[in-house]
């Protein structure tokens, strides 16, 4: 039979594990989610810029600004049609 001494042993070194694991996460998530944000941002302005200009011939118009930018850079296409079925429903 297994002591508590040995099961807490255990207990310590998966906690110290799992910590070490999310400090890992934590140390590396910053640059990732501005590389992220970034890449949404340009993504998402190159999206409005070029609907802006072929939506030219229909009357639509998106304005640029930073939550329609993210908005498309984050859903792509999805987010430029809902950006364009908002604008009709307000």
């Amino acid at each position: 039979m297994m002591g508590i001494e040995f099961m807490q042993i255990v207990f310590a070194i998966g906690l110290v594990l799992i910590i070490a694991v999310i400090l890992n996460k934590l140390a590396i998530s910053p640059a990732r989610l501005a590389f992220k944000a970034g890449y949404s941002l340009i993504f998402g302005m190159i999206l409005i810029w070029t609907f802006n200009y072929v939506g030219v011939f229909w009357g639509l118009y998106i304005p640029a600004n930073i939550v329609t930018i993210l908005t498309a850079g984050v859903l792509g296409l999805p987010g430029i049609g809902l950006m364009i079925v908002l604008q009709f429903i307000v």
